[in-house]
Formats: C-alpha cells, sequence, structure tokens
C-alpha cells in the first residue's frame, strides 16, 4: 500500500459525468491518482456525507462515510495528522481497508470545499438532475410546465374525464399517432412514461371522490426517483468553515 505520510498535499479534484436512472456519477483526482464512483438514490447517501463534510468542519481528528454504489460498499475516510491543515484522506470499500482505491494528504479545508462547492454546483447546473434524481409528481410537472397554478390544480376535480386527458396529455405528450389507439383499449391518457388509470366511470364520480383519486395521482412520483434534493447540502457549519481565514484547530491543540 502507498505510504502517504511522506507525501506533499495535493489538491482533491472532482468531475461530474451525469445523473442518469437515479446514479450520480463522479470522479475523483488526487495528483496522479483517479477513482470513479457513484452515489445511488435507491441508497441515497446525501445527509450522511452532509454530516460527514460537517465533521470535518467542525475539526473531528478522524471520521468516516460509507455508501452503497449498487454494487459495492465504498467509505471515504478521513484522518487528520500534526497539524489542522494536513490530513490523509483514503477511499477504500466499507469493509475492507486494506483494499485502498485512492489514498493521498490533503488540506481538510480544500477537500470541504471542493465536494461541497462541487457538489451543490453539479444540482445548479444539471438540467437532468430533478428527472433522473428526485423524480416528479404529476402536480410537480403541471406547476413546471405551467399549464395549471396551485389554485387551479386544487380545483382540477371539476374537469370531466375529457378534460383531464387533455391535460394530462399536455403535459406529458407523445407520438399522437398512437395516442387513439392505445386510449381506446384502455380508457386512458398516456405519457410517455405510461398510461393514467381514469376510471371509465370519472365522470359519474361524487366531488369526494374525484378529489380522493386526484389526490393520489397527484402526489405519486411518476418516475420513481426518491434521492434527496442536493440543495439539503447546504449547512452553516461547512459555511462558517469555508468562509473562516484562520486555521481551524486540531482537537487538543490548546490543551
Amino acid at each position: 500500500m502507498v505510504n502517504p505520510y511522506g507525501m506533499e498535499i495535493e489538491e482533491l479534484v472532482i468531475s461530474f459525468e451525469g445523473v442518469e436512472y437515479g446514479l450520480l456519477e463522479f470522479t475523483l483526482a488526487l495528483g496522479e491518482q483517479t477513482y470513479s464512483t457513484r452515489f445511488s438514490e435507491v441508497w441515497d447517501p446525501i445527509i450522511r456525507f452532509k454530516k460527514w463534510l460537517e465533521a470535518i468542519s467542525i475539526g473531528v481528528h478522524q471520521c468516516s462515510f460509507w455508501f452503497d454504489t449498487e454494487g459495492s460498499d465504498i467509505c471515504f475516510s478521513m484522518e487528520r495528522r500534526y497539524c489542522a491543515d494536513e490530513a490523509i484522506f483514503k477511499v477504500t470499500y466499507a469493509y475492507e481497508d486494506d483494499e485502498v482505491r485512492l489514498i493521498g494528504k490533503v488540506n481538510p479545508k480544500q477537500l470541504v470545499v471542493a465536494f461541497y462547492k462541487g457538489f451543490l454546483g453539479f444540482w445548479e447546473s444539471c438540467p437532468d438532475f430533478e428527472d433522473e434524481w428526485l423524480g416528479e409528481s404529476l402536480e410537480d410537472r403541471l406547476r413546471k410546465t405551467r399549464l395549471a397554478s396551485a389554485e387551479e390544480i386544487a380545483q382540477l376535480h371539476r374537469l370531466n374525464r375529457s378534460e383531464l386527458i387533455d391535460l394530462l396529455d399536455k403535459a406529458y405528450p407523445i407520438d399522437p399517432s398512437i395516442v387513439g389507439r392505445l386510449a381506446e383499449e384502455a380508457h386512458s391518457a398516456f405519457s410517455e412514461g405510461g398510461v393514467w388509470e381514469i376510471p371509465v366511470d370519472y365522470d359519474d364520480l361524487t366531488e369526494t371522490d374525484r378529489k380522493e383519486w386526484l389526490k393520489d395521482v397527484l402526489t405519486v412520483n411518476r418516475d420513481g426517483f426518491q434521492g434527496t434534493p442536493l440543495s439539503e447540502l447546504r449547512s452553516e457549519i461547512i459555511d462558517r468553515f469555508i468562509a473562516n481565514d484562520s486555521k481551524s484547530q486540531v482537537p487538543g491543540d490548546d490543551l
């Protein structure tokens, strides 16, 4: 195994390949070493990742964070050395410390900045992030496409079945050549993602039953993704650490 203790401090660099099907792919580079991995929304690690960055920010001597990539359990660990500006960063398999994938000496603040600003910047710049990580409900879609305001959504139960089908097909348009055949077969409104099972007798339902049906349909996550919004990475603890120009104390330095 590489001995990192005599190494010079190197800058951690993170690059993002994108997010698709609930998998957020990224690559870490430390000097000449690189390691590619991913976060999975199925085993959503965002809050634990945030807590790890906060632990580093408040000066915890040694801390680790592990996550399931949907294939491997990976561990990021950081151990401070003899001063506040020096630490060993290591990437291993979560249950096999000797299986080192990347290791080196870093500045803890630079590491936090790289991860924190890197992930927030990716979220802000990636147009597919919401659809591929957070998923989307029908209510989200109607608001995003400006097909219905919050007030209009609250009154959707007043639409008849035909009007509702028209609205859903505008929200999720597909090839018009197949809409007629499919709708005739399933008596439903169709979208890119599948079928909205609007009851054939929808027009005969009571107002209460329509509201109950719409309540379920409007809130269901049509994509199935349920990842934590990266906006929740924002942390006053981390922001203060990054903004503070003075050297942070290693626990025990002032004893």
